[in-house]
């Protein structure tokens, strides 16, 4: 077994779990507690990339990946260190795009170790802990395949180059923990048939070995992990298929069954139809909701503890320990929270991060996370205050501009002390998300009624006083799933994933419009049943000069590909 071609790929990487870039025969023979260390190692892996303000690990990547969408307006752009996506800027050969290939490579190198170290293992614990490895690799496996595959972008000239370059269809590479360092110098990107087969593998293997577990700490899998991986997963799989969605769901769907007698090593996808990828998503999203309950209002709302601590509704997240903040900017919230004396979204820097005005405008009156943000009229008034809970006292709070957020707040509720502000837990499921999945899955398995119903009773349980959540105006499909696509944005504002959906659902970007708060340089806006140009990754040259099946089939370079909107 060899990890040289490993160590060659993600350069340093092994570094930060053993001291060479080979396991020696030592280390394939780690006790039960070594295994125990070697696991939480691999889960600090998500917390950093590089050294700068923008690299901060799978945080800085969820502020990227809200940056593509019309997620985050900001307010003075002086100090905003995650404007390329948004600006259409700076795409193509460049330090950003290498530090993403890195960071999920670098969790996929750190599962497949694990998974080499576990072998012959069969205390409880470890087998717990080489599930955890599994669930990792799935989740960054899903990830990478979600961000690098190349769909049609409505931009001609861009989409002609991917034609002639033939990556249609095609994701990344995969390794596993039996990659040679001869295979790894030309191994391709795997087509999404094969890579979609492997995630899924890797999942029921975790289902295996977690059957029945449950984690006590949010960045360790248990059971619900796998289900809510396996509803994302087949989610995608189903928009892929969807004819309604996607102009080639129907090739799409036979090449994948056309192909479902290749790998035998990995599990089939045993379906033949959308329909029936619904039905497995909605399976596994019902499953994973038996384990976690949604955030009350109270929990949304107070301000020691929202979002910078682990809650019943989260499936998987990060925790940030005192030991890996290394600054006050290069972190989650120097970057997101308003209430800081630190870092750039405060009254110092006026690098305030807010909702979207037109997306504000279609939160309900009585839906309570409208009070998340601040309202067009109530900005600068010192009466209006009272409304809004946050750490900010009063004669700051006059001083954010409307749409400021309230959602992220700084560790134990400290303004001032980075060290304490910025040892937070952020979230990466939660169950909220398993609700909207099995909406969107029932109406299109059981019809309009019925997902508008399933929608409903989620919204007025949970998110809505009286008057209720009504969906009177969704009239057909496609205005369910912007109704869904809202309700997303709403629920997981700045949590770094709602850029999926756009891609999955071909949703048009829509930044410049009248009465936009989007900066001048930020309103570019994509073409409506495409996948905006900007939110596919490009693969830099430091990845082909190693893996040379890489050369030639590099996605194009989407700088510049955007609508540029003015008044």
């Amino acid at each position: 077994m060899t990890f040289a071609a490993a160590a060659m790929l993600f350069t340093g990487c092994l570094k930060e779990t053993f001291p060479s870039s080979v396991m020696t025969e030592e280390q394939l023979n780690l006790s039960s507690n070594a295994l125990a260390g070697m696991s939480r190692a691999s889960a600090a892996v998500f917390n950093r990339m590089g050294g700068s303000d923008d690299a901060f690990g799978y945080p800085g990547i969820m502020l990227w990946r809200d940056s593509m969408g019309a997620e985050l307006p900001i307010y003075a752009t002086t100090y905003d260190y995650h404007s390329y996506y948004a600006q259409c800027q700076y795409l193509g050969n460049w330090i950003v795009q290498q530090g993403w290939w890195s960071l999920f490579y670098k969790i996929v190198l750190n599962a497949n170790l694990f998974i080499t170290a576990a072998e012959g293992h069969e205390e409880t614990d470890v087998l717990h802990y080489l599930g955890n490895a599994y669930c990792y690799r799935a989740y960054a496996y899903l990830d990478l395949a979600r961000m690098y595959e190349f769909f049609k972008t409505g931009f001609s000239d861009l989409d002609a180059e991917a034609e002639s370059r033939g990556i249609y269809g095609l994701t990344v590479p995969i390794y596993t923990e039996n990659t040679t360092e001869e295979e790894a110098k030309n191994n391709p990107r795997a087509p999404f048939y094969q890579m979609y087969r492997f995630i899924l593998t890797d999942l029921d293997k975790a289902e295996e070995l977690l059957d029945g577990y449950t984690s006590s700490v949010c960045n360790e899998a248990g059971i619900s992990m796998v289900y809510a991986l396996k509803a994302r997963t087949w989610l995608e799989l189903a928009s892929r298929f969807d004819s309604t969605i996607s102009d080639t769901a129907d090739s799409d769907l036979q090449t994948m069954i056309s192909h479902e007698s290749e790998y035998p090593e990995l599990s089939k996808m045993g379906v033949t139809t959308a329909k029936e990828c619904y039905q497995n998503a909605l399976k596994y999203a019902e499953l994973a909701e038996a384990y976690h309950t949604p955030l009350t209002k109270e929990q949304w709302y107070t301000p020691t503890t929202a979002f910078n601590t682990a809650q019943s509704s989260w499936i998987f997240g990060m925790i940030i320990g005192a030991e890996d903040v290394s600054g006050s900017w290069d972190s989650f919230i120097g970057n997101m929270s308003a209430e800081t004396t630190y870092g750039t979204a405060n009254t110092l820097y006026q690098g305030f991060r807010m909702i979207d005005a037109a997306l504000y405008a279609q939160i309900g009156s009585s839906d309570w996370r409208k009070n998340t943000w601040i309202a067009p009229g109530d900005a600068g008034v010192a009466s209006a205050y009272s409304k809004y809970k946050t750490l900010l006292p009063e004669d700051e709070f006059v001083l954010c501009p409307a749409y400021t957020n309230f959602k992220f707040h700084p560790g134990s509720g400290d303004r001032d002390n980075y060290l304490v502000g910025n040892v937070v837990d952020i979230p990466l499921i939660r169950v909220e998300e398993m609700y909207l999945i099995a909406a969107e899955a029932e109406a299109n398995i059981n019809g309009l009624a019925a997902g508008c119903e399933k929608l409903k009773d989620y919204l007025n349980a949970y998110r809505y006083d009286e008057p209720v959540y009504s969906t009177a105006a969704v009239y057909d499909m496609s205005a369910f799933r912007n109704e869904i696509l809202t309700q997303r944005r709403i629920e997981f504002w700045g949590e770094g994933h709602v850029i999926f959906d756009y891609r999955r659902l071909k949703k048009a970007v829509v930044k410049g419009y009248s009465g936009t708060n989007f900066p001048e340089s930020y309103r570019y806006n994509s073409i409506d049943g495409y996948v905006p140009a900007w939110s596919t990754i490009y693969i830099t040259s430091s990845e082909y000069q190693y893996n040379h099946a890489l050369d030639g089939k590099n996605n194009p370079d989407p700088s510049g590909y955007g609508i540029k909107w003015s008044e």
